[in-house]
């Protein structure tokens, strides 16, 4: 689970996630992380960290506060920068545009490299990049739909759809955010306030 923190008010949006997985014993990162200064405030929050790139003070600074980091890699250069910052999960962004080719082309240089496919995964590809070599999918905008994760689920690999169903409590948080008066994209200002997350939570809670 990866909520952006593009702006100073998402950190309010962050802490009700982060409160909503640790009920269910689930991890949750604070994504598009740029700068040195939000890997402090991700350290306080006690999440790791997700960035759109590879960035070597980003990379310093989780390594120094000891913050799991997540890097985004869409070359073979910015892959071996993570290699040789000792990094070898990855955040391959953005998927949509990289394309399952990609990743079979980049496992025969970089067979050890986990890859979480990140930016335009949908139902309708979700299981092309599964069987590429994806570790791990990510869903954003695609979780806009109720029936989206059920629709993953039934085309993925064997295994998916319990994967699915035990983290779709987090993850109902994150689209019932998007699913807001404006729609996605729309002004913050007009979102729900994040302390109403737990009213949006209305999932069945995943077997403990």
């Amino acid at each position: 689970m990866e909520v952006p923190i593009q702006r100073p008010a998402d950190l309010d949006t962050l802490r009700a996630v982060v409160d909503a997985g640790a009920e269910r014993g689930m991890p949750v990162g604070s994504g598009t992380v740029i700068s040195a200064e939000q890997v402090e405030t991700t350290k306080r929050l006690g999440v790791f960290t997700v960035a759109p790139g590879f960035s070597p003070e980003v990379v310093s600074a989780s390594a120094r506060l000891g913050v799991p980091h997540l890097p985004g890699v869409s070359t073979a250069s910015t892959i071996q920068q993570a290699l040789a910052a000792r990094l070898d999960w990855m955040k391959a962004f953005p998927a949509s545009v990289l394309d399952p080719t990609w990743f079979t082309s980049m496992f025969g240089p970089f067979p050890d490299v986990k890859f979480v496919a990140t930016g335009g995964i949908s139902a309708a590809n979700a299981a092309d990049y599964l069987r590429a070599g994806a570790r791990i999918i990510s869903l954003g905008s695609a979780l806009a739909s109720p029936d989206a994760l059920e629709l993953i689920a039934a085309r993925g690999r064997p295994g998916v759809r319990n994967w699915v169903r035990s983290r779709r409590m987090v993850m109902a948080c994150e689209w019932r955010l998007e699913d807001s008066p404006g729609g996605v994209g729309s002004d913050p200002g007009r979102w729900p306030s994040p302390a109403n997350c737990a009213r949006w939570d209305i999932l069945p809670r995943p077997p403990s």
